[in-house]
């Protein structure tokens, strides 16, 4: 091209090369001073979408690998207070036996002993209502809340400090009616059976008091008499020829039509017929008179063969077995047995593992039931203020022999073998929490190693989005650098172009 003064090409050109060179060498001394590959928006803006992205979740790792940290005490403090109890239980169960040993202890002995007994339930109880982390109660039942053991929303863990939803006390562990050596018992009712027993039959009698020993008595009477179903008014007999006392009881007797009529200075009396061998109250009601008149009289009821009417035995063992805060721990706190029919059920060999639902309860139950005492029918009921069994009522001829076998006997855990069960339960109930919490704690402990290698992975992955490969940009800054020198060099070359057109204008 040709030479020319108003527009300098080459300097321009090299002056816009210069100036990128320039931008280049800012860039990596930036990033060299700052160690970061993306320190603006600009330098990356998908890059630094994603490494945001990383940078955030590592933050949420590692606050969660706090949280579970923190939870992993939490369950060891739960965890230290249970062995506590532990102990106890297990000595309480030392002082069961030793109680127990009545042969030897004397009553001052036998005192000394229940009260360390009844101090360690007490000291049970203080443990379940004051052990507390971060001042949340651990041991009272209620503790039921969610870890948050991960960087997302879902990333929880739930922890439940509870005996079969009760709290880890005297109460909840089925120890508040355990004395030293009195055993274990359910609140209870019981309606026996009642069979139809067997009586003497005897006859009714109605006596009208006053003096009948003329005529004039016998047709003063007022009033009606009822018997067997027929009725008989006093005021309208017929007299007619009745001369003697005979004679006036002959008549009554023809009018009423059944029983039979004496007369004596004290009273006039009415003696139905006796109750059959086989006859029932029903029968004996109706054979009973009855009188309604002004006269003074008294009556003496028919005494039937069968005394009673039969009704079934009921037994009712008390607890709420149905509502859904309550049933689980009812069932878990049956002890004792129940007899009936010669047969005989221990109530706490019930296994029920697996059972969900109060319908999955009541149905374990009942099929132990049925196979220890034998019998055909269901024989529990569960409501929601006890668990009821009812027999079959007896026979119309049934003894009280019969009675007494259909009616459902209950006997609580007694004496020091009871005791010692109810405290081996209590004991077995605070392994499986000790081995729940002990799982809790390991699993802990499992998501903190997890969650660091995480953080440890996400941590490099940002990093090689991030930060600046130094080798690299070294080498990049000592090419620019050169370039910078080689553009400065050639601006000035290409500002001496000038130079060379006031040679020719001279």
């Amino acid at each position: 091209m040709g030479l020319g003064i108003a527009t300098d090409v080459a300097a321009l050109g090299a002056s816009r090369a210069l100036a990128q060179t320039d931008r280049s060498v800012e860039t990596s001394l930036r990033r060299l001073a700052s160690g970061l590959r993306i320190a603006t928006a600009a330098d990356d803006a998908t890059g630094l979408g994603v490494s945001e992205g990383l940078r955030a979740q590592v933050r949420g790792m590692t606050q969660a690998v706090r949280n579970t940290q923190v939870g992993v005490g939490l369950l060891r403090t739960a965890d230290a207070a249970l062995d506590g109890v532990h102990a106890m239980l297990r000595r309480m169960r030392d002082l069961a036996v030793q109680g127990g040993n009545s042969g030897l202890l004397g009553p001052q002995a036998t005192a000394a002993v229940r009260a360390e007994f009844e101090q360690l339930k007490a000291e049970i109880d203080d443990v379940a209502a004051r052990t507390s982390s971060h001042g949340i109660r651990l041991l009272d039942g209620t503790y039921d809340r969610l870890f948050q053991a991960g960087a997302g929303a879902g990333d929880t863990v739930r922890v439940v400090l509870a005996v079969s939803g009760r709290a880890v006390d005297v109460a909840g562990l089925g120890l508040s009616d355990v004395d030293l050596t009195g055993g274990l018992g359910l609140q209870h009712t019981l309606d026996p059976a009642v069979a139809v027993e067997p009586g003497t039959p005897a006859p009714a009698r109605l006596t009208l008091a006053g003096t009948y020993t003329s005529g004039a008595a016998f047709r003063a009477l007022t009033g009606t008499v009822e018997y067997d179903g027929r009725t008989l008014d006093l005021g309208v007999v017929d007299w007619t020829g009745a001369v003697t006392a005979q004679d006036h009881l002959d008549r009554l007797d023809a009018a009423l039509g059944a029983g039979s009529f004496t007369a004596s200075g004290s009273g006039l009396v009415f003696t139905g017929a006796t109750p059959g061998p086989a006859s029932l109250p029903a029968d004996a009601a109706a054979l009973t008179p009855r009188y309604t008149g002004g006269a003074a009289a008294t009556v003496d009821a028919a005494v039937p063969a069968a005394r009673n009417t039969p009704s079934a035995g009921r037994l009712l063992l008390a607890g709420d077995y149905v509502s859904a805060d309550a049933y689980a721990s009812s069932y878990d706190a049956l002890v004792g047995t129940v007899t009936y029919g010669g047969r005989t059920f221990d109530l706490s060999s019930v296994d029920y593992t697996g059972a969900v639902t109060v319908q999955d309860r009541i149905d374990r139950l009942d099929t132990a039931a049925i196979a220890a005492l034998g019998t055909t029918f269901s024989p529990f009921v569960a409501t929601a203020t006890g668990l009821v069994l009812t027999a079959p009522t007896p026979g119309p001829t049934s003894t009280a022999a019969d009675a007494r076998a259909m009616t459902p006997y209950y006997a609580g855990d007694a004496g020091t073998a009871g005791t010692l069960r109810a405290i081996d339960r209590a004991i077995g109930w605070v392994s499986d929490l000790r081995a729940y919490v002990g799982a809790m704690d390991n699993r802990f402990s499992s998501r903190v190693d997890r969650l660091n290698v995480s953080i440890e992975n996400a941590t490099a992955a940002e990093s090689r989005i991030r930060d600046v490969d130094v080798a690299g940009e070294v080498t990049a800054l000592t090419r620019s650098q050169v370039l910078a020198s080689a553009g400065t060099a050639m601006l000035a070359q290409a500002n001496q172009s000038a130079g060379r057109v006031l040679d020719l204008l001279r």
